[in-house]
């Protein structure tokens, strides 16, 4: 049971401000407490006698040029094949593939005892095993990249294959930066801009409903399940588009997605949505309208791949939890995880909801605070933000990084109070 101290070992630990000692400890004391197998330690003793200088560390400039100046040179990834998969590999042929866990096993993959190998993983810890464990089978000419693969990308050296990267970090850290009453628009302020500045018209409900209840005159029908495959009938980035549904749910989910892929000015109707539209006594067109190819834009295909998968995400239902079953849910799974989004100040002023597992994450920071993230991604998720709206925009972001099961509360803290059910006071 033997471990490395990370974060810089003991340099880490001077600059953490951890206790140390000065000056030389005491003479070991001799334990005689374990017997190695004898010829296994004078494996180990002569490997050690043989460590080359720098203990094999070989930095990132130093790599690249070994790669140009010997074409003899082989490289020994250690990394998973998902590892290898995702991130891709360093730009150069002569190299093999042994996941660390298969070392061993997998001798008759290993290069010429003589031969020069530069062992890498993904942050250098692994390969400087697999470089030991050379170095004890005899090998004599092997080093370990310092920093690993990452700190080979960091630095700009080239490599190959991969995933797309997708930068969700900046896009919705833009999104959430630039909302303007998060992104809302009320019914009579559509009105107004549909006479005077028409904006892109977004119906996300499905044709089923369309056909029965009607639209919104001028809109453009696509389903949220399918919004990312029709992005050719969506307007420039630049362009204002006004997305509505049913109620106000899929609607946010949609202005959330599409933020998320580079649309500048997407807003959510609001004030129930299509419904409320038709309880205000506005015109309604019947029939089911024909989206047309406009081209305007090419979007990343992994953003779209990411959003098509985070649409895919969410529970039936579009993620909408009532409080009845959210009540329910605090009192049955003991992981539930809770995140408010409101801000201090609604906290401070209304209450909370007491949970286990809860955690303030106002929406306006909630990418800078990754951090407070559930670190399972797996794990059941609830948010609520004072209404449901800033809580489903939060669901949505969170479905788009990975997690699997996030639910937004229907109605928010109002709709949990008004229900009857309690609230305690804010405390840091």
């Amino acid at each position: 049971d033997v471990k490395g101290l990370k974060g810089n070992s003991y340099s880490g630990w001077v600059e953490a401000g951890y206790a140390t000692e000065a000056g030389l400890p005491a003479e070991a004391e001799m334990l005689n407490a374990a017997e190695p197998d004898p010829a296994v330690a004078a494996a180990i003793s002569e490997m050690f006698a043989n460590v080359p200088e720098g203990y094999g560390v070989v930095a990132p400039d130093a790599l690249n040029t070994a790669l140009v100046e010997n074409p003899d040179l082989i490289l020994i990834d250690v990394r998973t094949a998902a590892e290898v998969e995702e991130k891709g590999t360093i730009d150069f042929a002569n190299q093999i593939h042994i996941p660390l866990e298969e070392f061993v096993a997998s001798r008759d993959m290993w290069p010429a005892m003589d031969a020069p190998i530069v062992v890498y993983c993904g942050s250098g810890h692994r390969s400087t095993m697999a470089m030991t464990i050379l170095w004890t089978y005899g090998y004599t000419d092997v080093g370990s990249l310092k920093g690993g693969f990452g700190g080979w990308a960091e630095a700009g050296y080239p490599t190959v294959g991969g995933a797309a990267v997708v930068d969700l970090d900046g896009a919705f850290n833009t999104f959430l930066a630039d909302m303007e009453g998060y992104n809302t628009i009320s019914l009579d302020a559509l009105n107004t801009m549909i006479v005077e500045n028409p904006p892109f018209i977004l119906d996300v409900r499905s044709t089923a409903e369309v056909e029965e209840n009607g639209y919104i005159e001028g809109a453009v029908v696509i389903p949220l399940p399918e919004l990312t495959a029709n992005l050719d009938k969506l307007p420039a980035f630049d362009q204002t588009i006004v997305s509505y549904c049913g109620s106000g749910w899929r609607c946010t989910i949609a202005l959330t997605v599409l933020e998320g892929m580079g649309w500048e000015d997407v807003l959510g109707l609001k004030d129930g949505s299509f419904t409320g539209w038709v309880e205000a006594g506005y015109p309604v067109a019947t029939g089911l309208p024909e989206a047309e190819v406009l081209d305007a834009v090419t979007v990343d295909p992994a953003l779209v791949e990411t959003m098509t998968a985070a649409i895919a995400a969410i529970p039936e239902g579009w993620g909408g939890v009532t409080a009845d079953a959210f009540n329910l849910a605090l009192g049955e799974n003991p992981d539930l995880q809770v995140i408010d989004v409101r801000t201090t100040a609604e906290l401070e002023e209304n209450g909370v909801i007491e949970a286990a597992n809860w955690t303030h994450i106002p929406l306006e920071e909630f990418v800078n605070m990754q951090a407070e993230w559930p670190t399972d991604k797996d794990a059941q998720v609830i948010v609520y933000c004072g209404s449901g709206h800033r809580s489903t925009i939060a669901m949505t972001i969170l479905d788009a990084y990975g997690y699997t099961d996030v639910y937004s509360l229907k109605g928010g803290f109002g709709g949990w109070v008004e229900a009857g059910y309690p609230a305690v006071d804010f405390a840091e």
